[in-house]
């Protein structure tokens, strides 16, 4: 008998066995379903993923196109800003020279009118100390007279290149001005 007590103890444990086995392959089996569930959700969650990644590229490559061309279109822009900035250096740079060569004029016949006056001054005295010398002498009288004319050529002369300079100053400012508004005009 005891081994029959032996054999049922043992037919109750396997029994035990089978059922908790059994929960466990059931509690696995819907586990695996419930995951089978998800795996489905997850595939057609990426499908639409990919979907909605593949309209963001394409929108993406479309402004990145955009964008490369309104470049291009700035590149002839600034190069025409370029060209621009050039001649606006090109005719400051006429315009100075201009200026340079009327101050120089001015400065040269500033001292050639002070050379002048200084020789005029010295003539003078000369011509009046000779007159003082030779009484009313007509020689002298006439020797005076033809030192004041030589010098009112000398001083009109001064005056024609004087007139002839300014002229010259005025025409190349001018030109500079007319090559600016010119050169500035768009094509």
């Amino acid at each position: 008998m005891l081994w029959e007590i032996g054999v049922l103890i043992a037919a109750i444990a396997f029994a035990i066995l089978v059922y908790y086995v059994i929960e466990a392959l059931r509690s696995l089996k819907y586990s695996l379903d419930e995951m089978r569930v998800t795996l489905i959700e997850v595939k057609h969650e990426i499908s639409a993923i990919g979907t909605e990644v593949k309209g963001v590229v394409q929108t993406t490559n479309s402004v990145a196109d955009d964008v490369n061309m309104k470049l291009k279109s700035l590149d002839s822009l600034f190069g025409s800003l370029d060209d621009v900035g050039h001649v606006v250096q090109e005719a400051t740079s006429a315009v100075k020279e201009s200026a340079v060569a009327l101050i120089s004029s001015v400065k040269t016949k500033q001292k050639q009118w002070q050379e002048a006056a200084v020789q005029a001054e010295a003539q003078a005295a000369a011509a009046r100390s000779q007159a003082a010398g030779n009484g009313n002498n007509s020689s002298a009288k006439m020797e005076l007279i033809m030192q004041g004319a030589t010098l009112a050529t000398k001083v009109l002369q001064l005056f024609a290149e004087r007139k002839a300079n300014t002229a010259a100053a005025e025409g190349a400012a001018r030109q500079a001005a007319v090559h600016r508004t010119t050169s500035s005009t768009p094509s």
